[in-house]
């Protein structure tokens, strides 16, 4: 959910993944589909991600959270927070990927982020090791 993967290439970088955020206007949908808001970017106005492992109180259908004494519906319908992941598969080629979460992110564009650990890695003749340090 709160992850991103860039790949370095010659050129700069090629972004392998995209942000699973209910900031999103395909993501914000499904979670109105769902019987849920986005508020301030966030799932009910709590979870920065629409995708994700654990936070189990936002995968409970709707009619829990809102009605909890009320009896389910026959069918529980879609939830707001997936656990499923999007998954695309491509060949690639570059020199190094870089998985990180939204707290890099959030302050570097993937192409700065790429740039901050390409010139790392130069500084420390390709240890990846001690360019993280």
């Amino acid at each position: 959910g709160d992850s991103r993967c860039c790949l370095a290439t010659a050129s700069g970088c090629a972004q392998l993944s995209e942000d699973q955020t209910p900031a999103r206007a395909d993501e914000a949908q499904r979670i109105r589909d769902a019987g849920g808001f986005v508020i301030h970017k966030r799932v009910m106005g709590e979870l920065a991600v629409s995708r994700a492992f654990g936070d189990a109180e936002l995968k409970r259908p709707v009619h829990e959270l809102v009605r909890p004494n009320e009896p389910a519906p026959a069918e529980a319908g879609p939830r707001m927070v997936l656990a499923e992941p999007e998954v695309t598969h491509r060949a690639v080629e570059g020199d190094f990927a870089l998985i990180a979460c939204d707290g890099l992110y959030d302050v570097f564009s993937s192409d700065e982020a790429v740039d901050v650990v390409r010139k790392g890695l130069v500084e420390n003749a390709g240890d990846p090791v001690r360019a993280a340090a």
